[in-house]
């Protein structure tokens, strides 16, 4: 069932402030956004079990009535409250305390720059997307250091009843427990998938998913996508971003770290069973998909001044921001999801 999303915004009224970009200003913003509201702004329905204020530690549980009713440990990566320090974030089953992970999946970052004031959240009572980055700039072209983005939350699972599908994905070019205190150099975090399910960096594990069936097993997984369609020079970006519009989308998958696009089947990947990966019903190789996320098949927007929100199939938009001379192609539905 379809999920309403709700956006935040850091120039809503009564917004939470990002001014010194510190641990305590992120695990504020998550408070307010998932459980307490601001402004005329209702909370996402989230709760928060547990928090170390003098540790700058909290830990969130996404809606059992709806999802999972999974948790996320959000934490300084140093324990202090410096400009610029990541929070880190560990999915997991269950905490029982602030510290006390059952089935915790990869830690991730979410990492910020200097000037990075701009922040919004896109979410709904089951997942959310967090973005932080300069408050003016072009949408992609040569700039860079633009933008940190992080999901948090249940993906679209294949399976159904999918006990497992609660992750933390940033930074995919990076594999398995990230817990430095800066990735800085991460800027766009979803901008570089790996194309055709991972080919070039194929043993990347992005995020970890246990069996769907509840078990303390696990496999960890990469995010793909069929075509590496943003990799496209953006010295010569499209005239007219409305005008070349094509409408062709496909959605971002979270696929098994060491599977291939050009193995349809391979029988050294199995499940515990010792069936084949590609028709395993516990940790099948093509898990699901990021939810409300699209990437652009012929991505338009370079040099335009962000943000841009856009309808695509009748449903308002977000568009990430691309460095790296690339096109930006990546949006989120505002909608539902």
């Amino acid at each position: 069932m379809a999920q309403p999303v709700t956006v935040y915004r850091w120039d809503d009224a009564g917004a939470p402030s990002l001014t010194n970009r510190t641990p305590l200003e992120v695990l504020t913003i998550l408070k307010k956004c998932l459980v307490e509201g601001y402004g005329e702004k209702a909370p996402l329905g989230w709760t928060m079990p547990f928090e170390d204020a003098a540790n700058y530690k909290a830990v969130f549980r996404n809606n059992p009535a709806v999802g999972s009713g999974s948790y996320v440990q959000a934490r300084s990566a140093n324990g202090t409250n410096n400009s610029n320090i990541a929070v880190s974030m560990t999915p997991a089953k269950f905490i029982s305390d602030v510290d006390t992970l059952v089935q915790p999946g990869l830690t991730r970052p979410f990492s910020l720059s200097s000037g990075f004031t701009a922040w919004v959240l896109i979410g709904t009572a089951t997942g959310f997307y967090l973005l932080a980055g300069l408050p003016t700039s072009v949408c992609a072209g040569w700039a860079s250091n633009l933008e940190q983005h992080i999901f948090v939350g249940d993906i679209d699972s294949l399976l159904p009843n999918d006990a497992g599908r609660f992750v933390v994905v940033s930074v995919p070019q990076s594999s398995g427990n990230l817990t430095g205190t800066s990735y800085a150099g991460w800027n766009t975090s979803f901008y570089l998938f790996n194309a055709q399910g991972g080919a070039s960096s194929i043993g990347t594990a992005n995020c970890r998913l246990y069996d769907a069936d509840n078990f303390d097993g696990y496999k960890d997984y990469v995010i793909g996508v069929a075509f590496n369609a943003s990799a496209t020079s953006a010295s010569s970006p499209p005239p007219s971003p409305l005008e070349s519009k094509l409408d062709l989308y496909m959605r971002p998958f979270l696929t098994l770290a060491g599977s291939s696009s050009t193995t349809i089947i391979n029988t050294s990947l199995t499940d515990r069973f010792g069936n084949w990966a590609n028709s395993s019903q516990v940790s099948p190789t093509l898990r699901g998909f990021l939810p409300g996320f699209i990437y652009e098949l012929a991505p338009r927007y370079a040099t335009q001044n962000w943000p841009v929100t856009e309808l695509i199939n009748d449903q308002e938009h977000w568009l990430l921001r691309n460095t790296a001379g690339l096109i930006a192609g990546f949006w989120l539905n505002m909608e539902e999801w």
